[in-house]
């Protein structure tokens, strides 16, 4: 067997450019009969990698694609209502779905998007994986024919939509890792794809959509098509000059790329920032002078990331990145080590340079959340409804059945719906900013709620910071984006008196505005009041406050206050030593409150 030769032959029958180590990993684990994750952004082909591995074994292909709505029927299959109405729960009446299939014929099930399937769908694999059968009510036990096994996909985590897959899942898969590919190899691909011969076409395109993935007022670059886009439009326009390529990219780039809402800036003004800076490099190349200007560029080192360095050196390191902005590969570490020193920061760097410091800042914060959260799902309530024309949802064959068996004609209003529906929850979260929490520790617990909110999508939230006074950061009715929440949250510096009083007075009024009766607050705190009244009669008005009790290695908290203000509140108390609790702790309140409710 020889591997390189087979990778060379996927690479020429499917028209892959590079990825010769992916190829062979991807080999290796649907030959060994391993299931295979392959991860990595929009448009890295990781679609095009899985199905070419599939075809070039002859293996047959059952293709699924994940979201939200998906459920564990449409995955296994599912009884024909008409037929199932005159037959009942057989075979005959039962219609197998894309993992039936796939298990019968000993195929390959490429599940598209695996990270933005239910949990409960996702669940419904493990079996499969393990033991290579599943169980289907009514039907008995489905086994896998030799050959059976799962290639699935999933982008990163992002902020709505995916989540972690749960560990036991996981530890399913072999792991392939894809990433956006080198710039020689991207011009191969639009060339090979667009069919062009016009070299610049092809670099100044390509050059284009590399630099939104770096520009840091964009939060997610473009990918391939883009560059296939751009090309094909200037390839018909037959003109590659500065007007002609901007009214073009205008065109191709504003659907592909996210504008980063804090930066303050619009897509087009962010695309003319780009193309400036692409025909600048084009003209120094031209004369010859881009070779000199990378070689002088190349001769500056790039410090390692340590958490020891103090404030001066971490100002210099900040200036060095922004000098090597477009080849600083972001690191999480010096993030969270921005965010704990931004109110200082703030005081030392430019506005172009602390623009940069917060966008590192930002996704290290998120990326922290996201990994403590796991797979994130909101609570869904199931209701039975009476079928009337329009109405979407699942037909209940057993309810359904038990109204018509004693009928001798069938109406609609015979016919059981169910409906799943999200559970709508409002939510209010005090923030003690007086205690040693500026920084990196505000905005993890503030950007906590937001993501949640963003990738459970069944609540809304109001942040309210409280030190002398109380104030409103995001209003329950505003609409917020995370990075510019989080951007706010760290230029507020740690210090002053505490007036939990005000706190849980502007919480309420803000809880007050959601229209719902499902109603949530979060007040996080160390307990000590040093100015205002006593917060425990204002505590007494939130209908259900979940208390965050911080204790530190400078002091401990005040517990009595805290657990009197969760008593009064019909709440909980929850102590914690470290922030970074903050993230569960929170996902498990809004669900426990959420169930309770309902």
């Amino acid at each position: 067997m020889n591997i390189e030769r087979m990778v060379e032959e996927i690479q020429s029958k499917y028209g892959i450019i590079g990825r010769e180590k992916e190829i062979k990993k991807a080999l290796l684990a649907v030959m060994a009969s391993k299931h295979l994750l392959i991860e990595g952004a929009v448009g890295v082909g990781k679609t095009v990698l899985a199905t070419a591995i599939a075809s070039y074994l002859n293996r047959e292909i059952f293709r699924v694609d994940g979201d939200e709505r998906y459920t564990e029927q449409k995955l296994t299959g599912w009884f024909d209502p008409p037929l199932a109405l005159k037959k009942g729960y057989v075979r005959e009446t039962f219609i197998p779905g894309p993992l039936t299939e796939a298990m019968n014929k000993g195929g390959i099930l490429f599940i598209n998007e695996l990270n933005r399937m239910p949990e409960g769908v996702q669940n419904v694999l493990l079996p499969a994986m393990d033991e290579g059968q599943i169980e289907i009510p009514y039907i008995g036990t489905i086994k896998a024919e030799a050959g059976f096994l799962i290639i699935a996909t999933q982008n990163p985590l992002e902020f709505v939509g995916t989540g972690n897959i749960s560990e036991a899942l996981k530890d399913r898969f072999e792991h392939i890792p894809l990433s956006f590919q080198n710039e020689r190899e991207e011009l191969e691909i639009v060339k090979l794809r667009s069919n062009i011969k016009n070299e610049e076409i092809l670099k100044i395109a390509v050059k284009i959509v590399r630099a939104t993935r770096v520009h840091p007022a964009i939060k997610r670059g473009a990918s391939i098509r883009a560059a296939l886009s751009i090309a094909s439009l200037m390839n018909i326009l037959n003109s590659n000059s500065k007007e002609n390529v901007r009214d073009i990219a205008y065109m191709a780039l504003p659907t592909r790329i996210q504008i980063r809402e804090e930066s303050g800036k619009n897509v087009y003004q962010v695309i003319d920032e780009i193309l400036e800076k692409v025909f600048f490099d084009e003209d120094l190349f031209r004369s010859g002078k881009l070779e000199e200007k990378k070689e002088e560029e190349g001769k500056k080192s790039l410090p390692t990331s340590s958490s020891s360095y103090g404030n001066q050196d971490l100002v210099n390191k900040i200036k060095h990145i922004i000098n090597l902005i477009e080849t600083f590969n972001q690191d999480e570490e010096l993030g969270i080590i921005i965010a704990r020193n931004f109110p200082f920061l703030m005081l030392k760097l430019n506005e172009q340079e602390l623009h940069f410091a917060k966008n590192l800042a930002t996704k290290a914060i998120i990326e922290k959340i996201l990994k403590s959260l796991g797979h994130a799902r909101m609570p869904i309530e199931r209701k039975k409804l009476d079928y009337f024309p329009g109405l979407k949802g699942e037909l209940d064959l057993e309810d359904t059945f038990e109204k018509i068996m004693v009928k001798e004609s069938l109406e609609a209003k015979d016919i059981s719906i169910q409906v799943k529906e999200p559970k709508r929850l409002g939510c209010s979260m005090m923030l003690d900013a007086s205690l040693s929490m500026a920084g990196d520790k505000l905005a993890l617990a503030s950007a906590s709620l937001a993501v949640l909110a963003l990738k459970l999508k069944f609540f809304d939230f109001s942040v309210v910071i409280f030190k002398d006074n109380a104030r409103v950061i995001k209003a329950m009715d505003e609409i917020m984006s995370v990075e510019r929440l989080i951007g706010k949250i760290l230029e507020i510096p740690a210090s002053g008196y505490t007036n939990i009083y005000d706190g849980l007075d502007k919480g309420l009024i803000e809880l007050n505005k959601f229209p719902y009766k499902e109603k949530l607050s979060v007040i996080i705190t160390d307990g000590y009041y040093t100015v205002g009244p006593n917060p425990i009669p204002m505590a007494s008005k939130h209908p259900n406050l979940f208390v965050i009790m911080v204790n530190s290695e400078q002091s401990n908290a005040n517990e009595k206050v805290c657990s009197d203000m969760a008593k009064v509140g019909h709440g909980q108390l929850f102590s914690i030593m470290n922030i970074e609790e903050i993230p569960i702790i929170l996902y498990n309140a809004l669900r426990d409150i959420s169930s309770r409710l309902s």
